[in-house]
């Protein structure tokens, strides 16, 4: 059975990025919804215990056996165990200390996008122009090429064979408790709560 994981911070710990309120919402709420649903999906197969969620997520997305035939329960699955994998790894990107890249991995972003601030203002319009709900992400493809751009709705990319670095929530309830319709003063503020040293973890696999 997935459980919710440990969040990396307190509650209050990221203000006034986010409050205690939209933090708790969206963690307790919305996030434990997908635990829920996925652990409920699962055991329908007696599935859940035999694969971890990026497994599941990736059989989901390219129909392996021995889901069930129906097209929509297999998008039930994948969505779910998406959206539970990729709130975790949210939660992980986001740090009190905030910060800038360590060398080795500063170097590669300018190397990929120019220099720093190319790489956070392409990262910065790139959320901005995501229509609905949806994620930003910093990836690494199977070449160590660092790329940015956003997913529609649960999708990650697990699914593309990339390493994701580091990413942002989109969704509505991301923010709204905070920001309202000020989706893009929230994306800003993002940049000054970046746990860097997990995307620097997250740099160094294969």
């Amino acid at each position: 059975m997935f459980k919710l994981p440990k969040l990396p911070f307190k509650y209050n710990e990221l203000k006034p990025f986010l409050s205690k309120e939209q933090i708790k919402a969206h963690y307790k709420g919305h996030h434990f919804k997908y635990i829920n649903k996925i652990n409920e999906l699962t055991q329908e197969l007696n599935y859940g215990q035999r694969r971890d969620l990026e497994t599941l997520i990736i059989s989901a997305s390219s129909n392996e056996p021995p889901y069930d035939p129906d097209t929509s329960y297999i998008k039930q699955i994948y969505h779910n165990a998406a959206q539970a994998w990729n709130h975790d790894f949210y939660w992980k990107c986001l740090s009190p200390k905030g910060g800038k890249p360590q060398r080795e991995l500063y170097d590669v972003i300018c190397r990929d996008f120019g220099n720093y601030k190319a790489f956070k203002d392409l990262f910065i319009s790139e959320s901005m122009d995501r229509f609905g709900s949806g994620w930003g992400w910093l990836a690494k493809d199977e070449h160590g090429k660092l790329l940015v751009y956003t997913t529609l709705n649960a999708d990650c990319p697990l699914t593309r064979g990339h390493v994701p670095l580091l990413c942002i929530d989109l969704w509505e309830h991301a923010f709204y408790i905070d920001y309202r319709w000020k989706r893009d003063k929230y994306i800003h503020n993002f940049f000054s709560y970046i746990n860097w040293d997990f995307a620097e973890q997250q740099f160094k696999k294969d």
